[in-house]
């Protein structure tokens, strides 16, 4: 508080006290004083005479930007009168507004204006931020034009519907508002971009069954709406009168890089028990006062779905092997995963163990547990939808022994065949290593007996120098052998059909 006027006539002294600037919610106390004899009576008055006190003090609670202006004073005894007055200004944030007219695609120009007035009126405003359909999603920020307590967006772009939506204005003059924060904002109401339809179905292939019931669907957004919609035979172009629907639905689509949800409209055409005649194109014409669209689609049968690719063995350890995949074809319909092993025993009826589902969205990655330690075991992957299912060929792999450490491979696709080769090349340049400085006998021939299993999986192989020229690596000949039960491996390549069946070599 501090004087803000005082006289002296000799007989009196009449001062009033008041702060001279506040910020609106505060509390402010205005007091007058006197020397006189005798004691004056007091009457303080604000502007419009909203607070009067007929004592010598006054004060106001939660003082308001309308309660800026002039107080007075008045002192008054049998003597004299007196009156003093002071200025309180009280400073309030900027209080906002915005206003817009709705336009049609094309067009350019101001699209909204914020206009403010606080106190001081001096304001800082920040980027305009467009809002999505929804309400929430931040959409894109734009520069405006100041011009004093007025700040306009203005495209220069024809607008397109994308520009729909709400648009906010912040600012700020430095002074907080009731609840503490500088930044004052205004939404604006919804902003209304009309134009001709807009199609925002992309898949125009649809696939179906002989015998089934198909629903044709296209999703569009139409403001002001659709005053037409009609399906055609694209083939003939004639007009389809069958079992259509159109209906307000919610649809997903983007705006401006981002996913939004606008209010639209989805049409279908039913095709009940189809028939080969139904696998053809369709189109669709959509219509509003503006203008129209048009869609065309073809409807396939379902087919199974593509081999699952690029299968690899991602981390391997003494009980588990966790493989990733990439996606092949779905065929037309939703497609479901599934990872299954089997040890190499080289059995050709060994059954398959089957793991869990890997739905069609999920990440390709799945990790086979409860493996027994330093075991060869089969991997594959089977791709199934409502029309059948494929397999990738399998991959062979070793679990780690209980003392190794963890692999992680990183590697790309390992495959028996490739795995295989390499064991193979490897091996065959040792033993001829071993050959030549004379650690198997030249002269007649050595055996080297390979890892024999319970089932006869391998034969003994003999090498000399005169069949040298014959062996790719390791073994010389993996043809069938006339020993039905005896089982080799394939180096490379899918397993014969017959009953010979080939598995990963163990050295």
């Amino acid at each position: 508080m501090q004087c803000i006027s005082c006289i002296a006539d000799g007989t009196s002294n009449t001062s009033i006290q008041a702060p001279k600037v506040v910020t609106e919610g505060d509390d402010v106390i205005i007091s007058c004083s006197n020397i006189g004899n005798p004691i004056p009576t007091y009457t303080i008055t604000g502007p419009g005479s909203r607070h009067t006190s007929v004592q010598s003090t006054l004060k106001i609670t939660d003082i308001d930007r309308s309660d800026s202006g002039q107080y007075s004073c008045s002192a008054v005894n049998t003597y004299n009168d007196e009156t003093q007055t002071a200025d309180v200004t009280v400073q309030y944030p900027p209080d906002v507004s915005v206003t817009y007219t709705n336009m049609t695609e094309g067009e350019t120009g101001v699209l909204m204006t914020c206009g403010v007035t606080g106190e001081p009126p001096t304001y800082d405003f920040s980027l305009w931020k467009h809002i999505g359909p929804d309400e929430h999603t931040d959409l894109r920020h734009l520069p405006g034009k100041q011009n004093g307590g007025q700040f306009t967006l203005t495209l220069n772009d024809p607008i397109t519907y994308t520009d729909s939506g709400y648009y906010t204005c912040i600012v700020s003059n430095g002074i907080k508002g009731r609840s503490q924060q500088i930044n004052q904002t205004k939404i604006s109401g919804y902003f209304v971009v009309e134009g001709p339809p807009k199609i925002l179905t992309q898949n125009n292939l649809i696939h179906g069954n002989l015998g089934q019931e198909v629903d044709l669907v296209v999703e569009f957004y139409s403001v002001p709406g659709f005053t037409s919609v009609s399906w055609y035979s694209h083939d003939d172009g004639k007009q389809i009168s069958g079992d259509t629907h159109t209906e307000i639905t919610n649809i997903n689509t983007v705006f401006y890089g981002v996913e939004v949800q606008v209010q639209g409209y989805r049409t279908s055409l039913t095709l009940s028990n189809v028939t080969e005649s139904d696998f053809r194109s369709y189109r669709v014409d959509v219509g509003n006062t503006i203008g129209s669209a048009s869609f065309g689609l073809t409807l396939h049968g379902i087919t199974d779905p593509c081999a699952a690719k690029h299968l690899f063995i991602d981390t391997l350890t003494s009980t588990s092997v966790t493989v990733m995949w990439s996606p092949g074809c779905n065929g037309g319909a939703g497609q479901i995963f599934y990872v299954q092993h089997r040890k190499s025993t080289g059995i050709a009826d060994d059954k398959w163990e089957t793991g869990s589902p890997v739905l069609e969205n999920d990440t390709p990655v799945y990790t086979i547990t409860g493996l027994d330690p330093d075991t060869g075991y089969h991997i594959r992957v089977m791709s199934r939808n409502e029309k059948g299912r494929t397999y990738t060929e399998y991959t062979g792999v070793r679990t780690l022994a209980l003392s190794e450490p963890v692999v992680e491979t990183q590697t790309g696709p390992i495959v028996g065949g490739v795995m295989g080769v390499v064991v193979i090349v490897a091996v065959g340049l040792v033993i001829f290593v071993m050959w030549r400085k004379g650690l198997l006998n030249k002269g007649g021939l050595c055996c080297l007996q390979s890892k024999t299993d319970s089932d006869g999986v391998y034969q003994n192989q003999a090498f000399s120098p005169e069949n040298q020229s014959k062996m790719d690596g390791v073994y010389q000949d993996l043809g069938p052998t006339e020993n039905p039960s005896m089982h080799y491996e394939d180096l490379g390549g899918p397993r014969p059909a017959d009953s010979n069946v080939y598995v990963n070599t163990e050295l």
